[in-house]
């Protein structure tokens, strides 16, 4: 009897996140299990760094004519390269896409769905059917990313492979990840809220399952606690009321009204915390840039009190038990600081912030306007706000390896005994 295989599929570093714990649970429950991961962008980064040897776009490339590839991705290669992704796994990522675009819509088409959608036309659906039957997994599992992912529980759905996909955030009216006709048969969520979320958005109710998320079990890692004490010591801020900073630039879903300059808001924002910190000593300051975004920021600026923290390189943990407050777009890393008992404050005029309304969430105190920033500041300095979001730090990655080996199981059984 061959071991049980699985297929982990998920994109950037903030997804891989998640993950990871659900691997190690699941190879420490199943020793013998074969797993293959396909880590994309930033998450192939993200996973190397963990210890992991992921798939990527690159590995496959011999399925296709070289010259084909190429020619799908030079006249986008420029607008798409990033620091941390290699180039032949960019060249791989978009020629394949391009590729299945052209194979289901025909030249004309692809490019006219290209033009309108970007990377959101991409929907790999032929690479997934030969990838699947290539590795023939017993259960496919992913995050909630679209292209890639979706394209993988589509054709999982196909052939009868069970799958689990683990929502990350609430999927909020408006979330594109209620616009799918396919979903996996079961789905892990944050909380409660979540749950309701996608049972408005049309999920049906008994595939929903709520566990937390694994991206947060880690909070209770001694290990970052540890870390931000030390930096705490090593910087002197013992004394400070220290506030974190972790912006992203302001991209918004296809639905959704696009910005002239994505970078503007959050460096205004910066600029604005920078500015307060400079007039208040006994505050201090981290500056943390999504990892994607990171390249549009400048990481020079020399300023007394203020670190700027490499997210390729320090895990978001550690800033987060570093800090006091937490001021943020729309972004998980309010949740988790939420979680980890810090006050966040959240920017509720950011274009972003209909993605993720933290405010709403009763994980932050909203304020629409810069001007109101050093006010909020200063109260939650002496009045620190409790979310009163219950923690799930902790066995979130059991919980889903137990839906998994559920899934699977009910999946397997006869049809009479599914009935």
């Amino acid at each position: 009897m061959r071991a049980r295989r699985a297929l982990f599929v998920t994109y950037g570093a903030g997804h891989i996140a998640m993950v990871a714990p659900v691997i190690r649970e699941l190879q420490r429950r199943e020793p013998g299990i074969h797993i293959d991961l396909l880590a994309l962008t930033t998450g192939a980064h993200a996973a190397r760094a963990m210890g992991f040897a992921p798939l990527g776009y690159r590995d496959f490339v011999h399925w296709y004519n070289a010259d084909t590839l190429q020619n799908h991705a030079a006249p986008v290669l420029a607008d798409t390269r990033h620091p941390m992704i290699d180039e032949k796994e960019t060249v791989a990522y978009l020629g394949i896409n391009f590729e299945d675009l052209h194979q289901q819509l025909g030249a004309q088409a692809a490019a006219q769905a290209y033009a309108a959608k970007g990377r959101w036309a991409f929907m790999p659906l032929n690479f997934m059917r030969r990838l699947l039957d290539h590795l023939k997994p017993d259960v496919v599992v992913t995050t909630n990313s679209p292209r890639t992912e979706e394209a993988s529980i589509a054709v999982a759905a196909e052939m009868d492979i069970p799958s689990v996909c683990m929502v990350d955030l609430f999927s909020p009216v408006g979330d594109p990840f209620l616009n799918r006709t396919v979903y996996a048969d079961a789905l892990t969520t944050i909380s409660e809220l979540g749950k309701r979320n996608l049972v408005a958005g049309g999920v049906q109710a008994e595939r929903i399952h709520i566990t937390g998320s694994p991206a947060f079990d880690s909070l209770t890692d001694p290990l970052p606690i540890k870390q931000a004490a030390d930096d705490r010591a090593r910087l002197g801020w013992q004394q400070l009321k220290v506030v974190l900073w972790p912006g992203h630039l302001e991209l918004l879903p296809e639905s959704m009204s696009k910005v002239d300059d994505p970078a503007k808001f959050p460096k205004d924002a910066e600029r604005m915390l920078r500015n307060y910190v400079a007039t208040n000593l006994h505050t201090a300051l981290v500056v943390r840039y999504h990892p994607n975004h990171v390249a549009h920021f400048a990481a020079d600026k020399k300023q007394d009190r203020v670190l700027w923290s490499d997210a390729s390189t320090r895990h978001v943990h550690r800033d987060i038990h570093l800090c006091d407050v937490a001021v943020v777009q729309a972004t998980t890393v309010g949740l988790e600081a939420a979680i980890a008992g810090k006050s966040v404050i959240s920017l509720d005029h950011s274009p972003s912030r209909a993605v993720f309304p933290c405010s709403q969430q009763g994980i932050s105190r909203g304020i629409e306007s810069f001007a109101e920033l050093p006010g909020a500041l200063h109260a939650a300095f002496a009045h620190p706000f409790q979310s009163g979001i219950a923690s799930s730090a902790g066995d979130a990655a059991k919980k889903v390896v137990t839906v998994i080996e559920q899934t699977v199981k009910m999946k397997t059984l006869p049809s009479t005994s599914r009935s």
